[in-house]
């Protein structure tokens, strides 16, 4: 039997000024139309949304050669355990990037925090341990202080870990939030009250669903809220607008079916059924991207089981 930390929702400041100067600022959030005062909108046609979606990469890619404008890498050490997921963000409010690491271990997992040196180099300020092992992670301002949080799905042990930031380029809490079996992960503020749910992909007891987990301030803690089936493992998880209105769209890929699920937002903080789309065998990870300039996303898979990108 695993044991969770007890989750305590830090408490949102007063005075956003005294935060450091530098700290993210959090976007400003139009208020929603109350569900009942919506006037329904005109839903674009399915094929004039999925076309140009997917892009295949069929030309291959040039070869590095003494020219090319890369030049040798610096590795940097993480800790003992193997790093499977990666993201970059101020997270110390100097205006720099830094790096963050999900690392994983057969009984373990950790976060590290990698922070820029001001030269083109990374110092490694901490390693956070977790209560089990993270498979891929998500950046936002969860609680609404100005400061960048992480949240990290762990699959082993049925739950979300949320690490809030304290500002410094490392984390002053970690907490556990259930859910089954996640995998991919994403972060969003579906209903536009200025705290995001967190969104991912899940393979527990009611089959491969996109699971809405949203913060109950009663009992301190995330809660699933809404599950919609898509593809089988669901391993990566995306949100953007994608077919123009102001209503946030998932896309996730699906390694076990082979394809991705469309998730159109439905006006209401939810989404309409999934669209089904074939990929290359077993997409393990997407970006979204406009790849041919025409100002539509389109979505990238890297395939894991065939070689390719679709």
């Amino acid at each position: 039997m695993i044991s969770h930390p007890t989750c305590s929702r830090p408490a949102r400041p007063m005075n956003p000024s005294s935060h450091p100067p530098a700290a993210p600022q959090r976007q400003p959030t139009p208020t929603p139309t109350a569900p009942g005062n919506r006037k329904p909108r005109a839903r674009p046609r399915a094929a004039s949304i999925l076309f140009g979606l997917l892009l295949a990469l069929a030309a291959p890619s040039p070869r590095l050669t003494a020219q090319s404008p890369v030049l040798p890498g610096t590795q940097y050490g993480v800790g003992t355990e193997l790093p499977v997921a990666i993201a970059v963000a101020d997270f110390n409010g100097d205006g720099k990037p830094d790096v963050l690491t999900a690392n994983t271990a057969p009984f373990s997992g950790s976060i590290s925090v990698l922070v820029s040196d001001g030269q083109g180099g990374l110092e490694q300020l901490e390693e956070h341990d977790l209560f089990g092992s993270a498979q891929d992670l998500a950046v936002a301002d969860l609680d609404g202080d100005g400061l960048l949080d992480v949240a990290a799905p762990m699959p082993a042990v049925d739950a979300v870990a949320v690490l809030t930031g304290d500002g410094a380029g490392g984390f002053s809490t970690v907490t556990s939030h259930p859910v089954e079996r996640p995998t991919g992960i994403a972060i969003a503020d579906l209903d536009g009250d200025g705290m995001p749910e967190i969104l991912v992909g899940s393979t527990g007891g009611e089959g491969p669903t996109l699971a809405v987990l949203r913060w109950i301030e009663e009992l301190t803690q995330y809660v699933v809220v809404d599950l919609h089936p898509v593809g089988v493992d669901p391993t990566s998880v995306a949100v953007a607008h994608l077919d123009g209105d102001d209503d946030f769209d998932v896309v996730t890929a699906n390694r076990g079916t082979n394809d991705i699920s469309v998730l159109l937002g439905d006006g209401f903080s939810s989404f309409d059924p999934e669209t089904r789309v074939a990929t290359g065998a077993g997409p393990a990870d997407m970006i979204l991207v406009d790849t041919d300039d025409d100002g539509q996303l389109d979505v990238v898979t890297a395939n894991s089981e065939d070689g390719s990108v679709t």
